[in-house]
């Protein structure tokens, strides 16, 4: 009979070895992501709005030939997602709630690898839009009007990244960022493009304080 004792270590599933803090957090962040994921699909399914994971060739975005496919749609969610992170490296760049937020960040992701990083932007951005934009915003849209629709599922998609302290200037960006998002989403007619631009943003910000707060441990 095998004691515990000699037992293998616990593994993440994720890297071998003994698991980590960053095992740790990807593990609960692929239970949290995955079942907001299956939730908002199995939501999407029962009031009848798959089809947003598809192509609208209607949709306005189709009038200058993009958004046709799902590789313009990926294409378009890559060039955005990385303008996004330039413009707001530079607009953020001297805000004092932005730099404590990028130092927290930089501490809760210290010993993340690069796949894990990608793993969880991915989950993360996919969830997001499927439960925000295409869960809450279609909703309220049924419910008030597409102006109702946009604004009150970027409100509380804002609120979903914090509400009080240092999370507010967090909020007020996510907010921000839910107008866009909510009118890409429109305006291509499908999820697919701002599902690209979300966790093309993600993981650039994640691998990239990922890698700095590697940096910070080994100096």
């Amino acid at each position: 009979m095998t004691h515990l004792r000699d037992s293998p270590p616990e593994s993440s599933g994720l890297a071998t070895g003994p698991s980590t803090p960053a095992d740790e957090l990807t593990r609960l962040a692929v239970w949290f992501y995955g079942g907001m994921l299956a939730l908002s699909l199995g939501v999407m399914g029962w009031r009848g709005r798959l089809d947003l994971l598809d192509v609208d060739p209607s949709a306005p975005a189709s009038r200058f030939g993009l958004a046709r496919d799902f590789a313009s749609n990926g294409g378009l969610g890559l060039v955005l997602g990385w303008a996004t992170v330039v413009v707001l490296d530079q607009v953020l760049s001297e805000a004092a709630w932005a730099q404590s937020l990028e130092r927290w960040i930089r501490r809760l992701m210290r010993g993340l690898r690069p796949h894990q990083a990608i793993l969880l932007a991915v989950l993360s951005g996919s969830a997001e839009e499927l439960l925000f934009r295409g869960v809450v915003q279609p909703e309220l849209t049924a419910w008030g009007g597409p102006v109702f629709g946009l604004t009150g599922s970027s409100v509380l998609f804002g609120l979903a990244h914090g509400w009080r302290g240092r999370l507010l200037g967090w909020a007020g960006s996510a907010f921000l960022m839910g107008l866009g998002l909510g009118a890409l989403a429109w305006w291509t007619g499908s999820l697919q493009c701002s599902m690209v631009v979300h966790g093309t943003v993600n993981g650039l910000q994640l691998v990239r304080e990922a890698w700095r707060g590697r940096l910070e441990s080994s100096a």
